[in-house]
C-alpha cells in the first residue's frame, strides 16, 4: 500500500507488489481516505488488521480485495513533470498492473474534474469492459448529478499547469477529440453503473454506485424492444432509472419509467410493500418538481399513510416522507400545516436519530426556511444557527450541507434586509465552491446565482451582470442550453439587464428561458409562472401595456390555482399587476388589487418586510394616480422609511420611494420639500445607474416637470429635452414615457410663448398616446387637454371649447367628477368660455373647479389659487369689485407664499391685481403693482414672452387712464408688435391691441390727426367727434346696431359714437370684439372720469 507521499508511478517499478494504487491528494488525511472507503464494503466481507501510520490506527481490506486503481483525489498525486519517468512508461505500467479501477467520487465530486483522473479512468475503460468500477463516497445525488453531468476534458483541471500540458499533447496525438474522450468516459460510467445496478440498493443513496449514472443509462432501459417479462431486478433497473432522469433534469422521461415501475410492483409486491411506497414517493417527488402539485399530494398521503402502518411513524422513511409532504405543502403556500409536518418530522428524527444526525440538521434546516417564508424571523434564524452549527460539528465547515446552511442562513438576512451580514455569508459559500471545485464546476452555480441575486437587489447590477452570465455560461456547457437550471440563470440575467434599463437585450433572454420553461415544466408549472411574471414586468418597463398585462392575468391566474390566493408568488404578481392597471389608467381594479395584497403581505411576512413595503408603494402610486393626497402621502413616507432602514438610502428601491413622494409633493405645490428630493434622486441616479438609465431620466423628467411649475424656464427646457432625447434613444419613440417627456417639453415651449415649436409636440404625444394606450386613456386624455389648451393660447376659442368640454365628459366617467385631473377640465373649460366672451356660461364652472379643489386639493394647492384667481376675474367682470378684491388679493398672497415672488403665476396674480385696481379707479396703485409685473415678467420669462405684452398692454391702458396719451400709444405699438412677432398676427391678442391702436387712429383722425400704419374699417357708418368733457350721465341711451353694440351715447349732431353707459353712468360697455369701441371707451373714459367695465 502507498502511504500519502508516494507516487503511483515510482510504485509500478518498485520491487514490492502493492495492495492499493492510490491517485491521493497530500491536502486530505490518507486515514479519511481509507475510512470512506471501508465504510462502502460489507463488513462480513472485511478482515481487519492494524497498522501503524502517522501515530493512528488504520482499517485496511483484506488481501483478496487488492489491485485496484483507487482514484479520490487528484491533486499532487504524481510527481512533477520534469521527474516523470519516461513520459507515460511508468504511468501505463502501473494501470496495466491493476485489475480493476475503482473511481471514488469524494463529497465535492473532485475526481470528475481533474484531468489525471480522467485521463486514467478513460484509459481503463479503453483496456476492455468491466474494468472500471464506481463508488460514491458520502456525496449528495444533487451534487452528484452535477459533478457528472459537468465532466469535460476539456476544462478538467492540474495542480501544474506543465501536466495539463503534457496530458493535453498526448490526447492529442491520438485520433480521439477532447470531446469524444469525454463522451467515451461518460459511457464507460454509465456502462459500469448499470454493471451495478442489480446488486445495488433499492434506492439511489450517497452510498450507491448507481447515483453515478447518468440519464442515458435511463434510455437504455426505457428503450428496450419489447416489453421483457416482469422481474425484481427490471422493477429496481426502472425505479433507479427513473430516479436518475428525475435528478437529471429530464422529466418528461421520468415519469412513465416510474408508473411503468409502480404498476409492476403494486402487481407483483402489494400496494404497501416498502418498494411500491418507494416508488410512489419518487414519482410523488417527480410531480411536485413538475408542480404538479394537486396530483402529488394524495400520492404522498398514501406513502405516509402506508409508512406509518407498514414502518411505524418514527420509521426514518417514514419521517423522510413526514418532511417530503412538509416540502410540499410549503410550496403549495400552505404555510401552517406545513409547519406543523417540519415540526413533527424535526422532533421525531431528534428522538430517533439523535441532535445532531444529517437528517436531523437537514429538519433544522428546512423548518427554518418555512418559517423564514411566514416571517418568523427570530426562530427562524435560531434554528438556521442551530443547523449551522451542527453541520460544522459533524461533517466540518468546508461540506457542503454545511455551506448549504451558510447560504440558507445568507438568504434569511437578505430577506430581513440586512444585506451587511447576508454578503459575506454568500461570498463564504461561493469562494468555497470555487476553491474545492473550481471556478467552472456547475455545483458553484447555486452559490453563484444567490451572490449575484443579492448584488442585483442591492442595486449593484453591475456587479451582479457578470456573475449572472457566468452562470449561464457555465450551465449551458455542464447542463446544456435546454436544461431547466440554464433557463432560470438566463431569466435572471434578463432581470439584471431589465434592472439597468437594458431592455432590448433584456427582452429575447426573457422570451427563451418562458419558452423553455413552457416546454419543459409545461405551461402551468411554477417555474413557468415565474418566467411569465417577469417578463410582463419587463414588458411593462418597456411600455407595452397591453401585452403586459395579458402575461400578469396569467400569472396571477396561474398561481391563484396552483399555489393558492395567500401564496406569496401570488402576492407578488397581484401587487406587481396593480402597478401596471395604474399605467392602464384602470384605478378601481388597481386600488381593489394593492389593497389585499399589501394586506396579505403584512400578515405573511409583516409590514416592514420588503414585499410589504414594495405593496405599500404601489398602494400610494394607486392613490397618487386617483388624486387620493391625503392618503398617499403617508404611505410614500411609510414606503421610503422603511426602505432607506432597509435597503439603504442609495438602494433602487429607496430612490423610487423618493421619486414618488417627489411627484406628489410636486402635484401638492409644495414645490421646495419636492426639489429637496428630486435632486437627491438625480444625484444618486447618475451616478450610481449612469445619465441614461430608464430609472435616471424618469428623474430627470420629473425634475423638469417641477422646474416648469417653478416658472424656470430655461433650465426646465434643457432636462425636458434631455429627458425625451434620452428616451427615444433608450426606450424608443413609441414609448409611453417618450411620449410624456415630449408632452413635457411642449408645456414648457407654451410656457415660454413658442407656440408654433409646442403644437407638433402636442399633436404627435396626442397621436402616439391614443395609438398606444387607446383614446380614453388618462395619458391620452392629459394630452388631449393640453392640446385645446394650446388652442386657447392661440385664440382658437371656439376650438379650445369644445375639445375640453370632450374631455371633460370623458374624464368624469373614467377618473370620476372629484379627481384632480377632472377638476383641471372643469377650470380650463371655465377659462376658454371667458375667453370666448361666454361669461355667463363659464361661471358656475369656475365655481365648481374652486370648491371643488378648496376639497380635494386643500387651499393654498397652486391649482386652487389658479381658480381663486379665475373667481376674482368673474368678480370683476360682474363689476363686484370689492368681492373680487379680496379673492385678487387671496390669491395673490397665497403664490407669494407657496410659489415665491417671482413666479409666473405670482407675477400674473400681481397684474390681475393691476387690471382691477383700474377699474376701481385706483390709478396710482394699479400702476405700481402693473410695473412691478412688468419687471417681474421681462426679468423670469423674457422680453418677448405673450405674458410679458400682457402687462405691456395693461400699463398701456393705465398710462391713457392717467392721461399719458403718448406713453400709452407706444407702449400699446410695443404689444402690437411683440404679438405680431411671437403669436402671429391672426391671433386674438393680437386683433386685440390692433383694434385699440384702430380706435386710437380713428380718434386722432377726429381732432385732425392723421393715422398711420392702420387698415381702413369698411362698410362702418361715420363716427362724430365727440365733446371732450361731456356729461356721459346726460347723454340719451338707445339701442343700435353700430359695431353690434346693445347701446349707444347719442352724440351733439345725432351720429352715433360706439360708447355706452349704463343707466347711472358710471361705467361704459362696448362691444367686447370691437377695436373701434376699446380706442374710442379708452379715450373718452380718461376725460369722462369713469371706466369701461369691459377694457
Amino acid at each position: 500500500m502507498l502511504g500519502s507521499t508516494d507516487t503511483v508511478e515510482r510504485a509500478a517499478v518498485s520491487q514490492g507488489r502493492p495492495y492499493f494504487f492510490v491517485s491521493h491528494a497530500r491536502s486530505r488525511p490518507f486515514a479519511e481516505t481509507l475510512t470512506n472507503l471501508c465504510h462502502h464494503f460489507d463488513p462480513e466481507q472485511q478482515r481487519y488488521w492494524r497498522r501503524r501510520a502517522d501515530g493512528e490506527e488504520l482499517p485496511v481490506l483484506a488481501d483478496e480485495d487488492i489491485f485496484l486503481w483507487l482514484d479520490v483525489f487528484a491533486a499532487n498525486h504524481h510527481v512533477a513533470p520534469n521527474k516523470l519517468p519516461g513520459e507515460f512508461a511508468a504511468l501505463g505500467a502501473a494501470l496495466a498492473e491493476a485489475e480493476e479501477t475503482l473511481l471514488v467520487v469524494d463529497p465535492y465530486g473532485t475526481a470528475l474534474q481533474r484531468l489525471w483522473c480522467l485521463y486514467e479512468a478513460w484509459q481503463t475503460c479503453r483496456a476492455g469492459p468491466g474494468r472500471l468500477r464506481l463508488l460514491a463516497c458520502e456525496i449528495g445525488i444533487k451534487q452528484l448529478r452535477m459533478a457528472f453531468m459537468g465532466m469535460d476534458a476539456s476544462s478538467a483541471q492540474t495542480t501544474h499547469d506543465a501536466d495539463r500540458s503534457l496530458l493535453l499533447d498526448a490526447i492529442r496525438r491520438t485520433p480521439i477529440s477532447l470531446d469524444l474522450m469525454t463522451r467515451e468516459l461518460k459511457d464507460g460510467i454509465i456502462g459500469a453503473a448499470l454493471a451495478q445496478l442489480p446488486v445495488a440498493a433499492t434506492s439511489i443513496s450517497s452510498s450507491s454506485a448507481a447515483a453515478i449514472a447518468a440519464a442515458a443509462a435511463a434510455h437504455r432501459i426505457s428503450s428496450e424492444d419489447g416489453s421483457p417479462p416482469w422481474s425484481e431486478d427490471l422493477g429496481r433497473k426502472l425505479f433507479l432509472a427513473a430516479t436518475v432522469c428525475h435528478l437529471n433534469g429530464w422529466l418528461d422521461n421520468a415519469r412513465p419509467l416510474y408508473e411503468r415501475a409502480l404498476a409492476g410492483r403494486e402487481r407483483e409486491l402489494g400496494p404497501t410493500h416498502p418498494d411500491t411506497l418507494a416508488t410512489i414517493h419518487g414519482l410523488a417527488e417527480l410531480l411536485e418538481v413538475q408542480g404538479h402539485y394537486a396530483e402529488a399530494e394524495p400520492l404522498y398521503r398514501r406513502v405516509l399513510a402506508g409508512r406509518e402502518a407498514v414502518l411505524g411513524p418514527e420509521h426514518p422513511e417514514t419521517l423522510a416522507t413526514v418532511s417530503s409532504f412538509a416540502a410540499l405543502l410549503k410550496c403549495q403556500g400552505k404555510y401552517f400545516r406545513a409547519e406543523q409536518l417540519s415540526r413533527k418530522a424535526l422532533e421525531g428524527r431528534r428522538r430517533v436519530l439523535g441532535e445532531d444526525h444529517e437528517d436531523t440538521l437537514e429538519s433544522a434546516h428546512s423548518l427554518a426556511t418555512l418559517l423564514q417564508l411566514q416571517g418568523k424571523n427570530a426562530e427562524a434564524e435560531a434554528l438556521h444557527q442551530r443547523a449551522l452549527e451542527g453541520y460544522e460539528r459533524v461533517l466540518g465547515p468546508d461540506h457542503p450541507c454545511t455551506m448549504s446552511s451558510v447560504g440558507s442562513l445568507a438568504t434569511l438576512y437578505e430577506t430581513q434586509g440586512e444585506y451587511s451580514a447576508a454578503e459575506p455569508l454568500y461570498r463564504r459559500s461561493l469562494e468555497y465552491s470555487e476553491r474545492m471545485l473550481g471556478r467552472d464546476d456547475p455545483r458553484t452555480l447555486c452559490p453563484l446565482n444567490c451572490l449575484a441575486t443579492m448584488l442585483e437587489a442591492l442595486g449593484r447590477c453591475d456587479e451582479a451582470e457578470p456573475l449572472y452570465r457566468r452562470a449561464v455560461a457555465t450551465s449551458e456547457r455542464a447542463l446544456g442550453p435546454n436544461h431547466h437550471d440554464t433557463f432560470t440563470f438566463v431569466n435572471n440575467l434578463a432581470g439584471a439587464l431589465k434592472a439597468q434599463g437594458k431592455y432590448k437585450e433584456a427582452e429575447p433572454l426573457m422570451t427563451r428561458a418562458l419558452e423553455g420553461k413552457e416546454r419543459l415544466l409545461s405551461l402551468r408549472h411554477p417555474g413557468t409562472f415565474m418566467c411569465v411574471h417577469n417578463l410582463a414586468g419587463l414588458l411593462k418597463a418597456c411600455g407595452k401595456y397591453d401585452q403586459a398585462a395579458a402575461m400578469y392575468e396569467r400569472a396571477l391566474t396561474g398561481r391563484d390555482a396552483m399555489l393558492g390566493v395567500d401564496h406569496p408568488d401570488t402576492l407578488s404578481s397581484r401587487s406587481d399587476f396593480a402597478g401596471l392597471l395604474v399605467c392602464l389608467g384602470r384605478y378601481e381594479e388597481a386600488e381593489t388589487l394593492a389593497t389585499s395584497a399589501l394586506r396579505d403581505r403584512e400578515r405573511a411576512s409583516g409590514p416592514r418586510s420588503p414585499d410589504a413595503l414594495a405593496s405599500v408603494d404601489v398602494l400610494a402610486t394607486v392613490f397618487f394616480a386617483r388624486g387620493k393626497y391625503d392618503m398617499a402621502e403617508p404611505l410614500f413616507r411609510r414606503a421610503l422609511e422603511g426602505r432607506e432602514r432597509l435597503l439603504g438610502v442609495e438602494h433602487p428601491d429607496t430612490l423610487a420611494s423618493v421619486c414618488g413622494l417627489a411627484g406628489l409633493l410636486r402635484a401638492q405645490g409644495r414645490f421646495r420639500q419636492a426639489d429637496v428630493l428630486y435632486a437627491r434622486a438625480t444625484e444618486a441616479r447618475e451616478r450610481l445607474l449612469g445619465p441614461q438609465h430608464p430609472d435616471t431620466l424618469a428623474t430627470v423628467h420629473g425634475l423638469a416637470t417641477l422646474l416648469k411649475a417653478q416658472g424656470k424656464y430655461d433650465e426646465a427646457e434643457r432636462l425636458a429635452r434631455r429627458a425625451l432625447y434620452g428616451r427615444e434613444l433608450v426606450l424608443g419613440a413609441d414609448h409611453p414615457e417618450t411620449f410624456a417627456s415630449m408632452s413635457a417639453l411642449a408645456s414648457v415651449l407654451k410656457a415660454r410663448g413658442r407656440y408654433d415649436d409646442a403644437a407638433p409636440l402636442y399633436e404627435r404625444a396626442l397621436e402616439g398616446r391614443a395609438r398606444i394606450l387607446g383614446p380614453d386613456h388618462p395619458d391620452a386624455l392629459t394630452s388631449r387637454s393640453m392640446l385645446a389648451g394650446l388652442r386657447k393660447a392661440q385664440g382658437r376659442y371656439g376650438d379650445a371649447s369644445e375639445m375640453h368640454r370632450a374631455v371633460l365628459e370623458s374624464r368624469e366617467v373614467v377618473l370620476g367628477a372629484r379627481h384632480p385631473d377632472t377638476l383641471s377640465s372643469v377650470s380650463a373649460l371655465a377659462s376658454s368660455l371667458t375667453a370666448a366672451g361666454h361669461g355667463l356660461e363659464a361661471a358656475p364652472f369656475l365655481r365648481r373647479a374652486l370648491e371643488g379643489r378648496e376639497r380635494v386639493l386643500g387651499p393654498d394647492h397652486p391649482d386652487t389659487l389658479h381658480s381663486v384667481s379665475a373667481f376674482a376675474g368673474l368678480m370683476r367682470w360682474r363689476r363686484m369689485y370689492d368681492m373680487a378684491e379680496a379673492w385678487c388679493v387671496r390669491a395673490l398672497h397665497g403664490r407669494q407664499r407657496v410659489l415665491g415672488s417671482n413666479h409666473p403665476d405670482t407675477l400674473a396674480s400681481l397684474n390681475n391685481l393691476a387690471v382691477l385696481m383700474r377699474c376701481q379707479g385706483k390709478y396710482g396703485k394699479a400702476e405700481n403693482a402693473c410695473r412691478r409685473a412688468l419687471e417681474g415678467r421681462e426679468r423670469v420669462l423674457g422680453l418677448d414672452h405673450p405674458d410679458t405684452f400682457a402687462s405691456v398692454n395693461t400699463l398701456a391702458g393705465l398710462a391713457r387712464c392717467l392721461g399719458r396719451y403718448d406713453e400709452a400709444e407706444s407702449l400699446w405699438r410695443r404689444a402690437l408688435e411683440g404679438r405680431r412677432r411671437v403669436l402671429g398676427r391672426a391671433h386674438p391678442d393680437t386683433l386685440a391691441v390692433e383694434k385699440v391702436l384702430e380706435g386710437v387712429a380713428r380718434l386722432r383722425q377726429f381732432k385732425g390727426f392723421k393715422a398711420e400704419g392702420l387698415p381702413e374699417r369698411k362698410g362702418s357708418s361715420p363716427y362724430a367727434s365727440v365733446s371732450i368733457g361731456t356729461s356721459i350721465t346726460s347723454a340719451s341711451v338707445a339701442t343700435g346696431s353700430v359695431c353690434d353694440c346693445t347701446a349707444m351715447v347719442k352724440g351733439t349732431d345725432k351720429t352715433p359714437v360706439v360708447i355706452v353707459a349704463d343707466a347711472h353712468g358710471s361705467n361704459l360697455q362696448g362691444s367686447p370684439g370691437c377695436g373701434w369701441c376699446h380706442g374710442f371707451m379708452a379715450l373718452f373714459a380718461s376725460h369722462a372720469k369713469v371706466m369701461p367695465a369691459a377694457f
